[in-house]
């Protein structure tokens, strides 16, 4: 991207499968495994849209516009949902996925997830990012 002008990029997904990044390994795998298909759009607690890697929790919340659950957080103000009265805890859903359960979390995604064939530490991950200006 910066070889085509722009002025900076932001990069978050790639560096999941890094040595350095603290999640469970089954959530490290999981991003091994993922392809552009299993990217879904999912409805955010706070109204937007957000992309995320397909997995039995994501289903449901894509589907089930009748479950409820409280933000554990109390991060989300009530008038937010005054409308909707359905939410889910995003910090409670990040998390259960961040510890390894990569089925019943939620694990957001990039639009375009890379296909890293093995986990890298940040410091090989950089000079790969970097040869390529």
């Amino acid at each position: 991207m910066l070889a085509i002008g722009a002025d900076g990029v932001q990069i978050g997904t790639r560096f999941i499968t890094t040595i350095e990044y603290d999640a469970n390994q089954h959530y490290k795998e999981r991003h091994l495994q993922a392809n552009l298909a299993d990217i879904v759009t999912v409805p955010s607690p706070v109204g937007k849209p957000s992309r995320a890697l397909r997995n039995v929790f994501a289903e449901q919340i894509m589907t089930d516009s009748s479950q409820k659950r409280r933000c554990i957080a109390n991060c989300l103000d009530t008038f937010l949902f005054r409308d909707q009265g359905k939410t889910y805890c995003l910090l409670n859903a990040l998390a259960q996925a961040a510890r390894g359960d990569v089925e019943h979390g939620l694990i957001f995604s990039g639009a375009n997830i890379s296909h890293p064939e093995y986990i890298i530490s940040v410091a090989e991950l950089m000079a790969d990012l970097t040869a390529k200006v």
